[in-house]
């Protein structure tokens, strides 16, 4: 599992530097190159507007000069490059929901997006999320309006990347689909994807008719699920196997913010339903790309925490990863064994004693050395020393630090991984009394 930030995170157009610097810092080591950072939606709206504003700028004006795509964000590319941070994936410029988008502009629109996908290739991505159209004035159904615009933009693909074959080794770029929402009387609500049946219809048709194997997949946006308010573990579960990247940003279920996941709170509770993303990744074994969003954070904590802030957001990632992982960390090892015996230890069996049986559990408390909890012996923790080949040791107890530290004292260095009950499918709800 890969985490990436969205680089319209800290990164100012013009000087990318120290925001760049502030990232290569705070963890991250992989990016998503996001174009609309150097074009955006309301561009091919109102064409004549945006070009006299953008040229107050001193910027390129994409519209009229598709072809310097990669001219318009070269300082960024660079100091990404001097923060030795790489560049697995990309996001297209999007319209919008609902734009109002005429011919011209939807032909320069298409003119652009053609570049940035061929700056992708070239720079090594093995994928761009493009969002599907979604045109207000459009008299065809979603489908047929996006046919062409995705089968035209995978023959780009198809073409740069034969292009550039001594270059890029892997097999040509993944373009993903993402569910949306839309507009609807003040409110936002279901859109275009957001259904897995007509998800799954759409890669079923589009992969049909690509010219190479594999040329679509899926991102599955949390922000958009929250904000039309999905169940998420059953989305998730619908599209098992498709499901290559999601898109992590918190909000509070009304407004389409981009916050540090777990950071929206309203009457003491979260507004998304961490729970299910978890449970849901997890049940699908997802080992794609985690893409961190976190705008609206950046936007409004002063620039003086930008690099707390920063770390803090790749630590939620990371731990996101943990809890999404943890239910094929078992699978690396031809055997188990736990330490600690007591409620963690209790859950570990009930979800997963039954697939991955541990050897034994052990546990400090020598009184308890010999007795069956659980259906396991507990032992002392010196017998960790003598363990089979390829056995891993799932710390349950929320001592995890410590209990490391104490196995490394031991001499026990390596298949050291920790184990947490927080987000199983299946919990005992009462706690065991001094345990």
């Amino acid at each position: 599992m890969n985490i990436l930030l969205n680089s319209t995170s800290y990164i100012d157009r013009m000087r990318p530097n120290q925001g760049v610097g502030y990232i290569g810092e705070s963890g991250f080591q992989e990016m998503l190159l996001n174009f609309n950072i150097c074009s955006g939606g309301g561009e091919y709206v109102e064409i004549d507007k945006a070009r006299k504003n953008i040229a107050e700028y001193g910027f390129i004006f994409l519209p009229d000069h598709p072809d310097q795509v990669q001219a318009s964000i070269q300082n960024i590319l660079d100091a990404f490059q001097k923060n030795n941070l790489r560049i697995p994936a990309a996001r297209a410029t999007e319209l919008g929901w609902g734009s109002e988008v005429d011919k011209k502009g939807m032909d320069l629109y298409m003119s652009v997006v053609e570049e940035q996908i061929r700056l992708a290739v070239r720079l090594g991505c093995r994928s761009i999320i493009v969002q599907p159209l979604d045109l207000l004035d459009s008299d065809k159904d979603a489908f047929e309006l996006n046919r062409n615009f995705y089968l035209k933009l995978a023959d780009v693909v198809l073409d740069e990347h034969e292009k550039q074959q001594d270059k890029v080794k892997r097999s040509p770029m993944k373009i993903l689909l993402e569910n949306q929402c839309k507009h609807f009387e003040g409110h936002l609500v279901r859109g275009i994807l957001s259904d897995p049946a007509e998800i799954n219809e759409w890669l079923d048709k589009l992969n049909g008719e690509a010219k190479y194997e594999n040329a679509f997949g899926f991102c599955m946006n949390i922000g958009n699920c929250n904000l039309c308010s999905q169940d998420m573990y059953e989305f998730a579960m619908a599209l098992k196997g498709r499901v290559d990247a999601v898109w992590l940003s918190d909000n509070d279920g009304n407004y389409r913010d981009a916050c540090i996941p777990f950071s929206c709170i309203s009457a003491g509770m979260a507004t998304t339903n961490w729970l299910e993303v978890i449970r849901g990744l997890r049940s699908i074994s997802f080992d794609g790309d985690l893409i961190l969003d976190i705008g609206s954070t950046a936007y409004n904590f002063p620039l003086t925490f930008a690099s707390d802030i920063l770390r803090l957001t790749y630590h939620v990632a990371d731990y996101l990863r943990w809890q999404i992982g943890m239910g094929d960390a078992m699978k690396k090892y031809d055997h188990v064994v736990l330490f600690g015996a007591g409620n963690m230890c209790r859950n570990y069996m009930l979800n997963y004693g039954d697939e991955f049986p541990p050897l034994f559990t052990c546990d400090n408390n020598s009184a308890r050395w010999g007795e069956d909890f659980c259906g396991l012996t507990i032992e002392s923790p010196e017998k960790l020393k003598n363990l089979p080949e390829n056995t891993g040791i799932f710390i349950c107890n929320i001592y995890y630090r410590e209990i490391e530290q104490q196995l490394r004292d031991m001499g026990i260095k390596e298949n050291i991984e920790y184990f947490n009950d927080q987000y199983l499918q299946t919990s005992y709800m009462d706690r065991l009394k001094g345990l």
